[in-house]
């Protein structure tokens, strides 16, 4: 599923332009609150990142080699918890 992130971008992501919002520090212990529309991109850089999306029962742990991309507009909410905090990159979908 996320194949674009090790290189392997799909046709449909080669012709989609997106526009990068970040990268963003997330220090350790703090939340943020993220509104992704549909085809959004959260691409975790560096550190480990729990994101909690909205509707979703079961939390997941991004690492630098996963990300998440939104199949409709929800709200996510991410927080780091290594020492030294994470790097997050969004790319809006234009």
């Amino acid at each position: 599923m996320f194949n674009w992130i090790r290189g392997r971008v799909p046709a449909l992501l080669c012709a989609t332009p997106f526009t990068p919002v970040g990268p963003v520090v997330l220090p350790a212990g703090q939340v943020h609150r993220l509104r992704l529309r549909a085809g959004d991109a959260l691409l975790v850089r560096q550190g480990q990142v729990w994101m909690t999306r909205e509707s979703d029962p079961v939390d997941h742990l991004l690492t630098p080699s996963q990300g998440h991309v939104a199949a409709r507009p929800e709200d996510v909410v991410i927080e780091s918890f290594v020492r030294g905090g994470s790097l997050y990159e969004r790319q809006a979908w234009r």
